[in-house]
């Protein structure tokens, strides 16, 4: 451990990113104060002390920040906000990466939780996880929404982004996140986004109990330049009624963290069905299958 780290949050710590220069690192999450000073819900922190890097002024949010990506030369923010700096951002903003400025890059603002019942889980309604391609040409978001800039996008979408400007992909859209799983528990039931080394797809995890047809409790990969109405995914992997919370992907796998007791296990619930595989906790699964 490195002791002279030692940074003072009043609050959660829900992701890192490295920053814009060596020995620094960007964090996100629910406080709003570093050290005693206004940082809300995101800080640029140097690695050597656990200061906040100088000049590093981000602009407000009204709610959490759970997730950070780079994308065209911007840090995005994904979180349970409907403000940052002053203005109008639902779930999604972006920043200046070395003063912390609002950027006007990101304008996509998401809305209406995924369970629309009235009835059972109520979360809060925002971006959980996010990654853009190396590029920052596209980027993967998940969470709590159902309409994205007045589209269908339910729990996942696909942002098409320029140097100037970020839309939805109004050719790219999934139906399979759309059932509920176990909704009395589970309001948005999306966990983890990766996407690949190579820009082509990306990887999703979920939790919400083992629901049969649904992709509850599953590892799923799926292409960015797939096209249509109902996209389905390459392949899906599942646990058999456990949550996957993390996902990374590598040229050769994807590593997929939980409370998993197995994995290719599709035929049961909380037991070991027909091929089902035992990997507690962590497993890698075959990019291709």
């Amino acid at each position: 451990m490195r002791t002279g780290f030692a940074p003072s949050l009043n609050g959660s710590v829900e992701d890192l990113l490295p920053g814009p220069d060596p020995g620094t690192v960007y964090a996100a999450g629910s406080f709003t104060q570093v050290g005693g000073t206004a940082q809300s819900h995101v800080t640029l922190l140097n690695l050597t002390n656990g200061q906040i890097v100088s000049g590093f002024r981000p602009a407000s949010t009204n709610g959490k920040v759970n997730a950070l990506t780079m994308a065209r030369g911007r840090l995005v923010l994904g979180g349970n906000f409907t403000v940052a700096g002053g203005a109008a951002h639902g779930g999604l903003a972006s920043l200046d990466p070395r003063t912390g400025a609002l950027d006007g890059l990101m304008g996509v603002n998401v809305s209406q939780r995924h369970n629309d019942t009235g009835s059972g889980a109520q979360g809060a309604v925002g971006v959980r996880d996010l990654e853009a391609t190396s590029d920052g040409s596209k980027i993967a978001a998940i969470g709590n929404f159902k309409i994205v800039d007045g589209l269908p996008r339910d729990q996942l979408v696909v942002l098409d982004v320029s140097p100037s400007t970020a839309v939805v992909d109004a050719d790219w859209r999934t139906r399979r996140y759309e059932p509920y799983c176990f909704n009395w528990a589970f309001d948005t039931y999306i966990r983890g986004v990766a996407v690949a080394p190579n820009d082509q797809w990306f990887a999703v995890t979920t939790t919400g109990g083992h629901n049969t047809g649904t992709l509850c409790d599953t590892a799923a990969r799926w292409e960015f330049d797939a096209v249509g109405d109902d996209i389905q995914p390459v392949w899906v992997d599942d646990t058999g009624g456990d949550t996957l919370w993390g996902v990374e992907v590598t040229e050769n796998a994807v590593y997929v963290g939980g409370h998993q007791r197995w994995m290719n296990n599709s035929d049961a619930s909380d037991t070991n069905g027909q091929g089902a595989t035992p990997r507690p906790g962590l497993a890698a699964l075959d990019v291709e299958t």
